[in-house]
């Protein structure tokens, strides 16, 4: 019998960029196994190479998009700090920069929003004269969903509501949003409100 035994050697490096970003990497026998990217707050950043296919993502879909850096070279070298960002996910929902400024994503405001929030319980036809009546600029998809029966208002006789994905400029996005830090239902219905302004009045 012949029994041999190894030793892996596990390290952590830190590098500070010298410009409020710090990476933490750790090894195994030499080889990159993990790493983390984050600010001055500790707050964690991904790194995304397609900016502004990011920024026409919906939270759900941008973990998708994160790209992985495979050696310790690149993270030593690296220099796209800008590409940097914090992703809020499923956790929030929130997208921010490398400087915690929140940022204007494609936001939905679902069946179960527009029956609640705005009260839209209608007949199809009105539902779509509701749609016509929004800035199309802001809007990336739109449906007339039926409202299942045990959601039903008892004081209504027609069911149908709106599903919504909507994206509007960014300094609107960050005015709504003021000090908080979660796009809540009450910034989604002021979103639904800036989408009644048209073009012209804005």
């Amino acid at each position: 019998m012949k029994i041999t035994e190894t030793q892996k050697i596990i390290k952590t490096v830190v590098i500070d960029y010298e410009n409020g970003i710090i990476c933490k990497y750790h090894t195994t026998d030499g080889i990159l196994t993990s790493y983390i990217f984050s600010d001055s707050n500790s707050t964690n950043l991904k790194y995304v190479k397609d900016v502004d296919c990011l920024l026409s993502t919906p939270f759900y879909e941008q973990s998708n998009l994160i790209t992985n850096i495979e050696t310790i070279s690149e993270l030593e070298k690296f220099n796209m700090f800008d590409n940097l960002f914090y992703i809020g996910g499923h956790s929030d929902g929130m997208l921010a920069d490398r400087n915690g400024n929140f940022l204007s994503i494609p936001t939905r405001l679902d069946d179960v929003f527009c029956q609640c929030f705005l009260h839209i319980e209608k007949k199809e036809e009105k539902c779509k004269k509701i749609l016509d009546s929004l800035n199309q600029d802001f809007l990336i998809s739109t449906n007339i969903e039926e409202i299942p029966s045990y959601n039903w208002s008892d004081d209504k006789k027609h069911h149908y509501t709106l599903d919504l994905l909507v994206k509007i400029p960014n300094d609107v996005y960050q005015k709504i949003l003021g000090d908080k830090t979660f796009f809540d239902d009450i910034c989604r219905l002021e979103m639904f409100n800036y989408l009644k302004i048209k073009k012209d009045d804005q």
